[in-house]
């Protein structure tokens, strides 16, 4: 249990550190951007899916009132607005109605897009530039299907929690008002649930890595329990302070998009947690095919390499290096001193190491044959 213990706080530290390192406040201000921009395509894309099930108006009431608990009443008020403002007109003209689909499922999936630029980054992986063009067109349609999946699992969670809610009817009529702390902890189970899902199938299918689900589960499950907590920390700040009253007519989105920036910085945590926590325990981790890892990951792994290669040697390179500068050897055939090699080695060639090794033991070898000369 110590272990345990102990390998989560080493993971914990090495996240936070990376985390901070990745420079999540930007990253979470053009999101938190970005989402307000999409919010009334995705408000009307989820209420028109469910609403074909559920009755648009239950599924606005649903959504107003989870709105209201976790930002409050003026928040509420004003998503209600959008959603009774943002809708297409059937009498337009058909090539009308597709522009205004078009536009709608564009604005809707940016959020998600941008999401997965930043995941991208904590992975340290970028689209190969020959598949540029074709992967946005893919990237949307996976950030719409992934929309699909939020509008199902909100289903499933209204679903699930009218039959608590009728089930709790029921006893409370047979049995008496002792059930409701039990159906109250079942319900707070099922969101969490919920939110766990949802978190996971956003780790796993939006950055253009391959990574096992085991350790995405795992990320999913740290990052609803980071959200939740952040949730009611939130709540209770807000609730004591009011850092957009100085916007006066703005001052409810500016709230909106404060509260969206900081649950951001929960997510993109929870998300460095994940790869920290797979890069520890060793999960296999590889690009997509149609991906590869960026230069700054190749960058740093080739110098920790030749850090790893020449930790016994420092000072022999650096003697190497300071006779090379000072005219004791120079390579008549190539005619290079040391500065423009370190040029050459710095090209990001795929054969860098070889040319490290073979370019030392060449320079060493040189510099004997000098010596005894």
């Amino acid at each position: 249990m110590r272990k345990h213990l102990f390998n989560f706080w080493k993971i914990l530290k090495k996240t936070t550190i990376m985390w901070l390192d990745a420079d999540p406040f930007r990253q979470s201000a053009i999101i938190s951007y970005y989402a307000i921009l999409s919010l009334p395509g995705l408000l009307i894309i989820i209420i028109w899916s469910l609403g074909q099930i559920w009755g648009e108006s239950a599924i606005k009431g649903e959504i107003v009132e989870h709105v209201q608990d976790m930002m409050g009443l003026k928040s509420a008020e004003f998503i209600e607005n959008i959603i009774q403002n943002a809708y297409l007109d059937a009498g337009a003209q058909w090539y009308m109605q597709v522009i205004g689909i078009g536009t709608l499922v564009f604005a809707a999936t940016t959020l998600f897009f941008q999401f997965q630029k930043s995941l991208n980054h904590i992975w340290s992986v970028q689209v190969n530039e020959d598949n540029a063009m074709w992967r946005v067109v893919v990237d949307r349609i996976k950030s719409m299907l992934l929309i699909i999946v939020l509008a199902l699992l909100i289903l499933l969670s209204l679903l699930s929690s009218s039959v608590l809610a009728s089930f709790k009817e029921t006893l409370e009529f047979y049995v008496g008002g002792e059930w409701t702390y039990f159906f109250k902890i079942s319900n707070y189970i099922l969101s969490f649930g919920v939110l766990a899902v949802l978190f996971s199938i956003m780790y796993k299918t939006l950055p253009d890595v391959k990574i096992p689900w085991r350790m995405v589960w795992i990320g999913g499950f740290v990052t609803a329990i980071l959200f939740n907590i952040g949730k009611w920390a939130l709540s209770y700040y807000f609730s004591i302070a009011n850092p957009s009253s100085g916007f006066g007519a703005a001052s409810t989105i500016i709230f909106i998009m404060i509260w969206i920036n900081y649950t951001t910085l929960i997510l993109l945590f929870g998300a460095q947690f994940t790869q920290i926590y797979g890069v520890v325990n060793n999960y296999k981790i590889k690009p997509n095919d149609y991906a590869r890892w960026n230069d700054q990951y190749i960058l740093k792994h080739k110098n920790r390499v030749m850090k790893k290669l020449f930790q016994n040697k420092v000072k022999e390179l650096e003697e190497l290096d300071h006779n090379i500068k000072t005219g004791y050897y120079r390579d008549t055939n190539e005619d290079s001193k040391s500065m423009e090699f370190v040029e050459e080695l710095n090209s990001n060639n795929e054969n860098l190491i070889n040319k490290i090794i073979e370019g030392f033991y060449k320079l060493k070898q040189s510099l004997n044959k000098k010596t005894n000369e």
